[in-house]
């Protein structure tokens, strides 16, 4: 780590007020601040499973969010993260690596900490380091109108378009951060600058415009009230891009979004059981394939889902590439090679009680079954539920149909 970054840690460790989970999520955070972050994160869920943790795990939770036993441990962590985040830009701004997350996280760091709507166009300019406004409008990595949407600086915003910068104009992914090649109006929704995204679309900004990946911008909602302006705005419902085909519904479940996004969707209509073609996943199933690193925002997603009248037993179908990819795994998977990604794939026409099953995921298991979803469903591998079931899940399936979960794991109000 830097010079900074250790001082940040022995304040964490001499600061015995902080409760563990509050400890934890601070040393995360800073530890993925740090200049030697490249080593990848890992939850380790019982002795013999353990997943690599991905960036929508951590990033969408700040370390001074959420319930603390004093407030002014909030305050604490806040600092330090402010510390830790100051000490990353000046690293990468005086080695000159990484630019993109280098304006990135001096967006991030301007918005929590620094100035507020106090920007000029040549401070901006300069504070970014951008050598020219034509330069800054012509940037592919994290260029100006992408910086001003993580500000949430309208006013800078129409400077910036009569520069000739594109509201359609992709920035280069940052995977550490959760960003895609997003245009302007997808980064500014995740990270729920509804401002930038009022003016983007007044500026003609698409409210249903998708990343490369297929991903529409309604599916990247981190909150009830970005849902309702991107509908406000006419964004589809259930829109379904080629080739993956997943609906901005299965979207928020896979990225186990706030529990208040999917409770909207459906309120405003999303359909719970479209999963017709391509990657040919329902809400149930995303909402299954990632639960083990987000349980309880899974279990409220999968009860509101349940509750909405979605297909316990819906299998997955897939077509064109995705079904190239089920019949290779599968070939792979007889010629000896293994692992999750191979296992998930050959057996991708699974009902959500398959993945539950092929997961290890007790808890959603229970529910699936409380829901009556019938174990002997076989995909089109021929594998049901029951035989893809580890040995602590399997006996679940001859018990008396009831969910084992914790009433409060299925909160619909709680945001996380």
């Amino acid at each position: 780590m830097s010079l900074h970054s250790d001082l940040v840690m022995q304040f964490l460790k001499g600061n015995r007020k902080l409760v563990r989970a509050e400890r934890e999520q601070c040393e995360l955070w800073c530890s993925q601040l740090s200049n030697h972050s490249r080593l990848p994160m890992i939850a380790v869920h019982s002795c013999d499973h353990a997943e690599f943790v991905m960036p929508k795990d951590w990033v969408f939770a700040p370390a001074d969010e959420g319930e603390f036993t004093e407030e002014e441990d909030r305050l604490a962590i806040k600092d330090i993260v402010r510390i830790a985040l100051q000490a990353r830009v000046a690293f990468l701004d005086k080695h000159q690596e990484e630019p993109g997350l280098c304006r990135f996280l001096k967006a991030i760091c301007a918005k929590n900490f620094g100035q507020a709507s106090s920007w000029t166009l040549d401070s901006f300019l300069s504070y970014f380091g951008f050598p020219s406004l034509p330069t800054a409008v012509k940037m592919k990595d994290m260029g100006a109108l992408h910086c001003a949407a993580v500000l949430d600086e309208p006013s800078l915003m129409r400077p910036l378009l009569e520069a000739k910068a594109s509201v359609g104009a992709k920035c280069k992914s940052i995977l550490s951060m959760d960003i895609l090649s997003f245009v302007p109006l997808i980064l500014a929704i995740q990270l729920n600058r509804l401002a930038a995204a009022q003016t983007l679309v007044m500026l003609r900004a698409d409210p249903n415009s998708t990343c490369p990946e297929g991903l529409p911008t309604l599916g990247i909602c981190r909150s009830a009230e970005a849902v309702d302006f991107l509908l406000q705005h006419r964004a589809d419902a259930n829109l379904r891009v080629a080739p993956h085909k997943v609906s901005p519904l299965a979207i928020v479940c896979a990225r186990a979004s706030p529990v208040e996004v999917v409770a909207r969707l459906l309120e405003r209509g999303a359909n719970v059981n479209d999963s017709h073609g391509g990657h040919s996943k329902s809400p149930l199933q995303c909402t299954t394939l990632f639960s083990k690193t987000t349980p309880r925002v899974s279990l409220a997603h999968a009860q509101l889902l349940l509750d909405a009248r979605a297909d316990v037993n819906q299998p997955g179908c897939t077509t064109g590439l995705f079904r190239m990819l089920e019949m290779g795994s599968r070939l792979a998977n007889c010629c000896g090679m293994d692992g999750p990604l191979l296992r998930y794939l050959a057996e991708s026409s699974s009902t959500p009680l398959g993945f539950a099953a092929l997961l290890g995921n007790r808890p959603l298991a229970s529910l699936l079954l409380s829901a009556k979803a019938d174990p002997d469903i076989p995909n089109s591998r021929g594998h049901s539920p029951r035989q893809m079931a580890s040995a602590e899940i399997r006996p679940l399936f001859d018990e008396p149909l009831a969910f084992e979960g914790d009433p409060e794991d299925l909160v619909v109000g709680e945001s996380f």
